[in-house]
Order: structure tokens, then sequence, then C-alpha cells
């Protein structure tokens, strides 16, 4: 079983990408993926050799694309964006690069055979790529891009977990949070063990999945001790 966080979770605890990676060490968790959402914050990024170290420790590592401000095509700037990931990746021995689809105009433009290539079903904010029915389109149309399932965005769009098991097949890694009530309106990327009793019987199916489970919720400060008991319960989730 693989457990991962997002490094992206640390961004209300106002902690840059190297100091994310930093502070979850403490955790027992098995690995960590690392979020870009501007395409000139990968290009600037190195890792510090404490960085390095923690995460050679891991089982698991993978790279979320920038999803701001860029269109995945044929030009410079879409060639730059991959040869800087995979870098990173070779020097972390990363798994996957996960994007978003609404920003790839041209899906061979990101084909790679250094590195598995990943698409991820989008939220409510977006106008595509939310359903089983586009994604399997998508996967269909491009055999070389695995899926990265994100619960949080299921649920938002008021589908049912279980019904993107047909795609199981292709699924590489689960974004695991859920819906959690801030001040009576209903947000997204909020601890599991924070939600309802009957929001988490609807993703335990694809909990079950044998496929890492990277957490995506957000770490507000007065949250930070919830960390260790949502690590602790996708665990015991995979198994029941």
């Amino acid at each position: 079983m693989v457990v991962a966080i997002s490094i992206g979770c640390c961004h209300d605890l106002k902690l840059t990408r190297l100091e994310s990676i930093h502070f979850l060490e403490k955790y027992s968790i098995d690995g960590m993926e690392l979020v870009f959402a501007l395409p000139e914050e990968l290009i600037n990024f190195e890792f510090d050799e404490k960085a390095l170290t923690i995460l050679s420790k891991l089982s698991f590592v993978s790279i979320h694309m920038p999803f701001e401000n860029i269109t995945y095509k044929e030009d410079k700037e879409t060639k730059q964006l991959l040869n800087k990931a995979i870098t990173l990746a070779k020097q972390v021995n990363a798994q996957y690069l996960v994007f978003h689809p609404p920003t790839i105009k041209d899906f061979n433009s990101i084909k790679n055979n250094q590195i598995q290539i990943c698409i991820e079903n989008m939220s409510k904010k977006e106008n595509s790529y939310k359903t089983i029915n586009e994604l399997k389109i998508t996967l269909g149309n491009h055999l070389f891009l695995g899926l990265v399932i994100d619960c949080s965005h299921i649920l938002g769009n008021n589908l049912t977990p279980t019904d993107f098991l047909i795609l199981k097949d292709k699924i590489k890694a689960i974004h695991v949070s859920g819906q959690w009530n801030k001040k009576g309106i209903l947000k997204e990327h909020g601890f599991i063990t924070e939600g309802t009793k009957e929001q988490l019987e609807l993703i335990k199916p694809i909990l079950k999945l044998k496929v890492p489970k990277v957490i995506e919720s957000d770490f507000y400060p007065n949250k930070v001790l919830l960390i260790e008991q949502e690590i602790q319960l996708i665990k015991e989730l995979e198994t029941l």
C-alpha cells in the first residue's frame, strides 16, 4: 500500500515547495506528489540536498504539471516544461506526470516514452473532462495516457464514485480528499475524516483499489492535527 501527500496541501501553511517537502518528512507516508501551478514555478524549481535525501527514501513520487497560464501543444514552451519535468523526475524516480486535460490542446505534444503520462478528472469549475464518457473517449484515443482519479471532484460533480471503476485498468493513482462544510458552504479538498459517513461510504470502493493514494486536503493551520488521522484512515480503508 502507498499513501502519499501532495505538497500542494501545504499551501495554506505558507510553506515553499522545498519547505513542504521538509515538513512532510515527519509523517508516516510512502510518497509525495510535487505540484507546480505555473510554468515558471516548474522551470525555476531545483531540489536542495535535504529534499533529495527525503524523496530518495520514499517508494513513490509523482509530479503535477502546471495548470495555470499554460496550453500544451507543439511549441517551445511545452517542450521546455516537459524537459524540466523529466529532469526532476529522473532525480527522484517519479512514477508519472499528471496534467489537467483542459490545458492540453495537442495530446501528442505531451507523449513521452521516459515516464507515464496521466490526466485527471476535473472539478465542477471546468466545462470538460468531468464525466466517465469524456474520460473514456480521451483515454481510448490516446492509449499512452493513464488516469488519476480525484475523489473530491467526483463528489463535487454529484457523480457516483463506483461508476469510475469501469476505468480501473487505466487508474494509476487516486487524489484523496472530500467535501467539507465551511460556514454553510460546501467546499472541496477537505479531510475525509471530517466528512460525513455517507460521503465516506461513497468513496470507499474507490479507495480499495491497489494504487497509490495521494492526499490532497488543504492543510489549514488549525487542521494539522488531522493529518495523521487521515493517513491512518486511508490505510484502513484499503483493507476493510
